[in-house]
């Protein structure tokens, strides 16, 4: 829930708010995304773009959290990312996981892996939950890899629990 009360959850392609009685598509581009997939269930629509909302493209946004400034930090499974909506921007958090293999329908996912260290240069390999502590540190639930983790506000992910 955000500061002025919204709550904010993920749908397939996007980042959604329900306040003032409505939905609203706060980033991901969802009309973009259903009109390129095709019927036959043969295709399906994988881009992975960070930037602006009006540009930023991903495919799953979960476990979701929002810090004290207000901005909103999403898992983004597929592509084994940990991303961050703040000032109209989605940006990288944490996941340096090899793409190539999710950018090809036939396989559908990131290369899972395991690397602490720098957060945009940590490996991971399925997370399945994530909290805030009271200095917004997140900590992530990595089944994978049998441990969580914790990604610092400066930015280097460790394993808490093995």
């Amino acid at each position: 829930m955000t500061a002025d009360g919204a709550l904010v959850f993920g749908q397939v392609y996007e980042l959604r708010k329900w306040s003032n009685n409505k939905f609203e598509t706060i980033a991901g581009l969802p009309k973009k995304a259903k009109g390129s997939i095709k019927s036959t269930g043969a295709s399906h629509y994988i881009r992975f773009v960070l930037g602006n909302i009006n540009k930023a493209e991903f495919t799953e946004a979960s476990q979701i959290v929002v810090d004290k400034k207000g901005e909103i930090i999403f898992n983004h499974s597929p592509a084994i990312r940990i991303l961050k909506l703040a000032n109209n921007e989605v940006t990288l958090v944490a996941g340096a996981n090899d793409m190539s293999c999710y950018l090809q329908v036939i396989c559908g996912g990131a290369e899972v892996g395991y690397k602490d260290g720098k957060a945009t240069a940590a490996l991971f390999s399925y997370i399945n939950a994530m909290a805030l502590d009271r200095s917004d540190n997140i900590y992530v639930v990595d089944p994978g890899n049998k441990e969580s983790r914790k990604i610092s506000t400066v930015g280097m992910v460790t394993t808490v629990y093995k």
